[in-house]
């Protein structure tokens, strides 16, 4: 991969939705087999891991917006609230909290109300020394 990137950046984006289609087949297709190996082997889910790369490296612009971002948090509740011991996991049933993951770290951006919050920069304090001291006073 590192070898694609260097030499051949314009594909590795179609690589990797590439991969991520036969990881998701796969997992469709192995689940009514051994729903263990699905669940517990790379392989099968590592088109979860692809979307999340997919989005790092190209970002889609058509779905930013608090409206995606509280749709994917909606498909991740849906997720959690209506799955239970009979739902078929991961296979297709993934594909909704996956999408939901992605739709919501695509579509927060800062400002938004389910944008992730970052980090504070270090003051000039801080940035000299590895601990920070707690004053009672207030000061």
């Amino acid at each position: 991969m590192a070898g694609l990137w260097r030499f051949a950046r314009r594909a590795v984006v179609p690589v990797l939705a590439v991969l991520a289609a036969a990881s998701f087949a796969a997992s469709i297709w192995h689940l009514p087999v051994d729903p263990d190996d699905v669940f517990y082997l790379a392989p099968y889910r590592f088109w979860e891991l692809l979307i999340g790369a997919l989005i790092a490296l190209r970002p889609a612009r058509a779905l930013e917006g608090s409206a995606f971002a509280f749709l994917g948090l909606g498909l991740i509740a849906g997720a959690v609230l209506l799955y239970d011991d009979k739902t078929l996991f991961p296979g297709l049933a993934a594909l909704a909290p996956t999408l939901g993951a992605a739709l919501a770290i695509n579509g927060a951006r800062e400002g938004m109300a389910a944008a992730p919050s970052s980090p504070p920069a270090p003051s000039s304090s801080s940035a000299r020394s590895p601990t920070r001291s707690i004053s009672c006073t207030g000061r």
